[in-house]
């Protein structure tokens, strides 16, 4: 009687038919953990049982050194081949050496993926695609028809929110209700004005020379902006004073004109209004954190403000108008006498970025 013995690897890929297939065990270690043979593994080593032409039934022999609970048993014998995914993959050195040969013999790269197993299971799975992409098109067109209205609905009222904030946001600007909070060390929030983009100043009023004071920008995007509230985007810093301008007589002349040609009876209201307009030339001095200036760069180029500190970053006071304030804290920090040092703007800088 001829015997052989073989490794499950080599009978996994043994091209030899055998009257009898004997299994020395039924559980395997698989680099990981000891587990029962699986069905796949089965039904090749044991498909070599019974030789073609010569047996009419092939025999297997299945040694359980162990207990098998029945399932384990049916999930062994019966259980189904695993699929075969094709894991054809054209290389880039295949793609070349495909393009050197002869199109008339059917080497090019299009005719090779077309012939290939990948490409089968590919078209195989085209139609249950569609079905699914289809079905999932319909639930969405479905879903939308119904968001529809509540997200016009939201868009609309998310706009209110805006204009409402933004009327408030006026209100409260309005110097006989700020400049009561305007106490040195306040912290307030510097937004950016609708009016400029980045990279102009934000500084309309004459450079006093006496002061660091240097035009600025702030950022696009700062971390405490909320596009779904409508929160304004803006940083933080610290009052250090704030003045009165003076308005020009043309000034003056100009909102006096614009009241006329509003109402020429002259409501209550108007007077607020020109009184509001006559009110707005505030500047406040906010003590901020900037970018560095790099060397040789004018003292009234543009700065950029940051929401954050970065390395290398300054300490500067910024004049900015009233109304370019975003909302003022109940958080206050103690200034020093004298700022006009780096070390002294830095140190209101770090106790505002504490609070």
């Amino acid at each position: 009687m001829q015997v052989l013995f073989a490794t499950e690897t080599f009978s996994t890929g043994l091209n030899m038919p055998a009257h009898t297939v004997v299994f020395a065990g039924v559980r395997k270690f698989d680099g990981d953990q000891f587990r029962n043979l699986s069905g796949a593994e089965y039904i090749q080593m044991s498909g070599r049982a019974g030789r073609r032409g010569l047996d009419d039934t092939g025999t297997v022999i299945l040694m359980c050194d162990s207990h098998l609970e029945p399932p384990d048993a049916k999930a062994i014998v019966k259980g189904s081949p695993e699929p075969l995914h094709s894991s054809f993959h054209l290389a880039y050195s295949s793609l070349l050496g495909t393009l050197r040969l002869d199109k008339a013999a059917g080497t090019t790269p299009e005719m090779l993926i077309r012939a290939s197993l990948k490409q089968f299971q590919a078209q195989v799975k085209l139609p249950a695609l569609k079905a699914q992409l289809e079905a999932v098109s319909e639930a969405a067109r479905a879903a939308s028809e119904d968001v529809d209205d509540n997200a016009r609905e939201l868009y609309h009222l998310l706009c209110d929110r805006v204009q409402l904030q933004a009327a408030m946001q006026a209100i409260e600007n309005l110097p006989r209700y700020s400049v009561p909070f305007l106490q040195p060390g306040r912290l307030v929030r510097i937004s950016q004005p609708q009016s400029l983009t980045p990279g102009d100043s934000a500084v309309s009023t004459p450079a006093r020379p006496e002061q660091d004071i240097a035009p600025f920008a702030v950022p696009e995007v700062p971390a405490d902006s909320d596009v779904v509230t409508g929160k304004p985007a803006a940083v933080w810093g610290v009052v250090v004073s704030f003045q009165r301008m003076p308005h020009s007589a043309k000034d003056k002349a100009i909102t006096a004109s614009q009241t006329l040609s509003k109402d020429p009876d002259g409501g209550p209201g108007l007077a607020e209004d020109a009184q509001s307009a006559l009110e707005a030339a505030y500047v406040v001095d906010v003590l901020a954190c900037v970018k560095p200036a790099a060397p040789g760069t004018p003292w009234n180029a543009r700065r950029d403000i940051l929401s954050h500190l970065e390395k290398d970053s300054e300490a500067l006071v910024v004049t900015v108008p009233l109304s370019q304030l975003a909302g003022f804290s109940t958080a206050r920090v103690m200034l020093a006498k004298s700022i006009q040092s780096q070390e002294d703007r830095w140190v209101a800088t770090l106790s505002h970025a504490g609070e």
